[in-house]
């Protein structure tokens, strides 16, 4: 069971291995239909985007869910994997808008991180936080930006 709903409920997930020729499906049951609901139900329906990277000379269709976080370096943009980087062909900017509502976040000028990647925050000096990441990586959350982190991770920005 996870806590999850608000006001101390707990969600019960259950998970149903089915025959690989039969129709994969995710089915929630709920009182109410919420905005943190609604978001579910956009995280699962968007899990399979993927977008154009750039490795090589080469192009490579990468699923947005594998992204840790995107960078800008010398005015380039980068996305990181698991192990690799790609080369997007747009602005940070461009990204932040395009993928707001897939989980990604401005945790500085030059970094927007994937917040579905995050195992744990915590405060570090001068208002700063650290976000460590399921890849092992710790990412500095600015001074500007944790108010807003803040707001996404207590579920009140869906």
């Amino acid at each position: 069971m996870l806590k999850g709903m608000g006001r101390g409920e707990f969600v019960k997930v259950v998970i149903e291995q089915i025959d690989r020729g039969a129709d994969e499906q995710v089915t929630i049951r709920c009182y109410k239909v919420t905005d943190r609901v609604n978001s579910i139900v956009h995280f699962i329906s968007s899990s399979g985007t993927t977008l154009a990277g750039y490795q090589d000379e080469q192009i490579t269709q990468v699923p947005l869910s594998d992204i840790f976080y995107v960078e800008t370096v010398d005015s380039r943009v980068f996305a990181y994997t698991r192990g690799k980087v790609y080369e997007l062909k747009c602005k940070l900017y461009e990204f932040e808008e395009l993928y707001r509502r897939e989980r990604f976040f401005r945790c500085s000028k030059s970094m927007v991180i994937n917040l579905m990647q995050i195992s744990s925050v915590y405060p570090i000096f001068n208002g700063r936080f650290s976000a460590k990441l399921f890849n092992g990586e710790e990412i500095i959350i600015s001074r500007q930006y944790v108010p807003a982190l803040k707001e996404y991770l207590s579920g009140s920005v869906i």
